[in-house]
């Protein structure tokens, strides 16, 4: 049984002969961490692409090769009309969408101060000049050529990473984090005015792209955080009010232009939420933190298992950075053991390996998920 076949058992809630495996885009590595491991393999001037936080979205088989990752990442290439305009020395612009961003160490921040829609209303946000172009020809040029030859000489799992942003994601760096927590609670009408061109933009992505390639990959990906550490961001009568009916209606287009599963990538404590996802045609929820409140890996497989792919679950802020190798080992073999029987499990980092986790630990979960992630699981 190849990747890809292996990989599809186990998304339709059957048991295949191992459990899957990815780390990539938000589940991947930040570039630092990726340029090192090229340094340990001695490949020079090792080939990546970044997206705007600091992500490796693409990596060097020369490196990924070393690691037993099922899953590549295909992406839109950006528009030959993309501009980066220097707002400081720290600060830069992205023509798309307008986002401003602090250039930092690690992850490049959103800065509000610049947020391009900040004094938009109701009535002129859907004009505004930075909605970006779906259509403009530099997004899809080669893209189908590359992507089928991936398909056809490989038998990798082919992953779309999400064209434009999530729902929440635009809102909050396009007007600012903390203007748009105030506008949902006390300015409907906005909200309702910028979700809406929100969700004609991410149509217009996922149409262009998928008529393009769709019939090549496996998992659509889209990624809108929701939770914090301890909650939600917002309460989830305000997510079913603004967010639900939307996300329906984009991922009911998606499901009608691929048969690929679509996948959520969604930080912290997000459990209350799932329901709704699933009941409005959500597949895969990613990324399964487990420090975050309600999250635990038992409450997840006992509320969840069967209904919706479980994808990712290995700690990032303290078993990864600050454990032992044999407290990974230990932590890897747990939640295989909890996640995967019955199929439905993907395994992954539950978010982007950092640079301050040591070699030795990434290469203990390597060397973890192939010597417990064979099926029949714990034997």
């Amino acid at each position: 049984m190849n990747r890809r076949e292996n990989f599809i058992k186990a998304v339709n809630f059957e048991e295949p002969e191992r459990v899957p495996v990815d780390c990539s885009t938000h589940c991947g590595i930040m570039k630092q961490k990726f340029e090192e491991l090229a340094e340990y393999y001695g490949v020079k001037d090792p080939d990546y692409r970044e997206n705007i936080v600091g992500m490796c979205s693409t990596m060097d088989e020369r490196v990924w090769k070393h690691f037993p990752v099922d899953v590549r990442t295909v992406l839109m290439n950006a528009a030959d009309s993309l501009v980066i305009e220097d707002l400081s020395p720290d600060i830069f612009r992205v023509s798309d969408y307008g986002f401003a961003m602090k250039r930092a160490p690690l992850y490049n921040e959103f800065y509000d101060e610049f947020a391009p829609l900040k004094d938009d209303t109701a009535a002129t946000v859907a004009s505004s000049k930075w909605w970006p172009d779906a259509y403009d020809p530099g997004r899809l040029r080669g893209l189908k050529d590359t992507v089928k030859a991936m398909y056809e000489e490989t038998d990798f799992v082919l992953k779309l990473e999400t064209p434009t942003p999530g729902l929440m994601e635009t809102t909050q760096r396009m007007r600012g984090l903390e203007q748009w927590m105030m506008d949902m609670a006390s300015d409907e009408a906005f909200v309702n005015a910028f979700l809406d061109r929100v969700v004609k933009m991410q149509k217009e992505f996922y149409t262009v792209v998928l008529e393009e390639i769709g019939e090549y990959i496996q998992v659509v990906e889209m990624a809108d955080d929701f939770g914090m550490q301890t909650g939600l961001q917002i309460s989830p009568e305000m997510y079913r009010k603004y967010f639900k009916p939307r996300h329906k209606e984009v991922w009911s287009l998606i499901h009608d232009l691929t048969d690929a599963k679509l996948y959520l990538h969604s930080c912290g404590a997000i459990s209350e939420l799932i329901p709704d996802w699933i009941e409005i045609g959500l597949d895969i929820i990613e990324s399964l933190q487990p420090s975050a409140a309600g999250m635990g890996a038992e409450k997840l497989k006992k509320q969840f298992g069967g209904k919706i792919v479980l994808w990712g679950g290995l700690d990032e802020q303290y078993i990864l950075p600050f454990g032992t190798p044999e407290e990974v080992d230990a932590e890897v073999k747990r939640i295989i053991e909890i996640f995967a029987p019955g199929g439905g499990y993907v395994f992954s980092p539950a978010h982007v390996i950092q640079p301050d986790q040591p070699l030795e630990n990434i290469f203990a979960m390597w060397k973890a998920v192939e010597k417990y992630g064979k099926y029949p699981i714990g034997c």
